[in-house]
């Protein structure tokens, strides 16, 4: 058992030295859980795999567009409804966000993907987004020790991902097959992002040039066999404001 958080060492043996301790963990699902702030979520009525979502009340970025007209962000599901409504519900996605700091949360996180979505779908921050680059790292060592496991991560944190692109390039960080990272445009209606790192992929909302759209508004919801968002080849999904 080693801490994901040492950041003192290069990413190459900071990764291996990760898997390895995945590989001989001695967590159980129960310690899991309680480290990661609660644990995955359970499939929902359109999610086809499991989820991970802190608080969007904590994002970066999204926090200051909710305030804008027009964005995305301004109609957050996550930030009315259920989410606001319930204490229980809010304090769960705060209590994830601050798990975030715990020395053993990428493996208990790693652990608990092996176990319930290996050879499925597996999506980041249904609630919430990136906090830092090492937040961002610890999703990449995650998906690296996860082969098995389809990830996809939306984001609005650009400037992180620009951060995690210089190591990219600087050949100490590799995004693994198995991790589609979407970017996300701010204002509906708006174009994708272009200035991107060429490992990213983008997401619009209600934008009138995409060439197709989120089938889930005409499918009661649910993305029932579709797999666009995980799937690298598709460079933008288009979803209906909701």
């Amino acid at each position: 058992m080693t801490t994901n958080n040492n950041s003192s060492l290069n990413f190459p043996l900071r990764l291996s030295l990760f898997i390895e301790s995945v590989n001989n963990s001695t967590l159980n699902v129960k310690t899991c859980k309680a480290i990661t702030g609660g644990g995955l979520g359970k499939n929902n009525g359109k999610m086809p795999g499991r989820t991970y979502g802190i608080s969007a009340w904590r994002c970066k970025t999204g926090s200051k567009l909710a305030k804008i007209a027009g964005s995305v962000c301004s109609a957050c599901y996550a930030m009315k409804g259920n989410y606001l409504k319930y204490k229980n519900v809010r304090d769960g996605f705060i209590k994830r966000a601050d798990s975030l700091t715990h020395p053993l949360w990428a493996e208990a996180m790693a652990v608990q993907i092996r176990r319930y979505s290996t050879g499925k779908v597996f999506r980041w921050h249904d609630t919430g987004d990136i906090q830092s680059l090492e937040h961002l790292l610890m999703v990449v060592m995650v998906a690296h020790a996860t082969p098995d496991t389809r990830h996809w991560i939306p984001t609005r944190e650009v400037a992180i991902i620009k951060q995690l692109d210089r190591l990219v390039k600087a050949g100490q960080v590799t995004i693994p097959s198995n991790l589609c990272v979407r970017v996300s445009s701010h204002f509906v209606g708006q174009k994708p992002w272009r200035t991107l790192p060429s490992w990213c992929n983008t997401s619009t909302v209600s934008w009138d040039d995409a060439p197709d759209t989120c089938p889930a508004p005409q499918q009661d919801g649910k993305c029932l066999d579709c797999r666009k968002c995980w799937d690298k080849t598709v460079k933008n999904t288009n979803y209906i404001q909701h």
